[in-house]
C-alpha cells in the first residue's frame, strides 16, 4: 500500500533489484534469516540441500537456474506440474517452499514467473499435436 510521496532511491535502484537478486542467491539470503528451522516433526534442517548420505556434500546447484519455480528434482516437479499434455503449471504455484521466509516480494516474483510459463506456452501448444 503506497502511503505518502514516491522518494527516489538516491542511486537509482528499485526495489525489485533485490528481489531478483534473493532469487539468486537465495541459499545464502536465507541463512542470514535463520540458519535452521524446524521442520513439522519438531526436528531441525538447515536450509542447504545436504545430503542424506553424506552430510559433508551439498546437492545445491551452482548454476543460475529457475529451480525454486520448477523444483530441482522429480518429486518437486512433479508437485507443481498439471501432468495433462500442456506443460502447464498449476496457478501461482513455485516448487521452493524455503523461500516464503524471504520478502513477499520474492514469492510474488515467482508467481509471475509461473504465470509467464502458463501465458507463454500457448503459441507452442498447437505445434505439439502431432500430424
Amino acid at each position: 500500500m503506497f502511503v505518502g510521496k514516491f522518494v527516489k532511491h538516491p542511486a537509482g535502484l528499485s526495489s525489485m533489484m533485490f528481489s531478483f537478486a534473493a532469487l539468486v542467491i537465495h541459499r545464502w539470503v536465507l541463512v542470514v534469516i535463520s540458519l535452521y528451522t524446524c521442520d513439522a516433526s519438531g526436528g531441525l534442517f538447515s536450509v542447504f540441500r545436504t545430503s542424506h548420505f553424506d552430510v559433508n556434500i551439498n546437492e545445491t546447484s551452482s548454476y543460475v537456474d529457475l529451480s525454486p519455480l520448477y523444483g530441482h528434482n522429480q518429486e518437486a516437479q512433479d508437485r507443481i506440474r498439471l501432468r495433462d499434455g500442456r506443460g502447464l503449471l498449476y496457478p501461482d504455484t513455485f516448487a521452493e517452499d524455503r523461500l516464503l521466509l524471504l520478502p513477499p516480494a520474492v514469492c510474488a516474483l515467482l508467481v509471475l514467473f509461473s504465470r509467464n510459463h502458463n501465458v507463454g506456452i500457448f503459441p507452442f501448444f498447437p505445434s505439439n499435436l502431432g500430424p
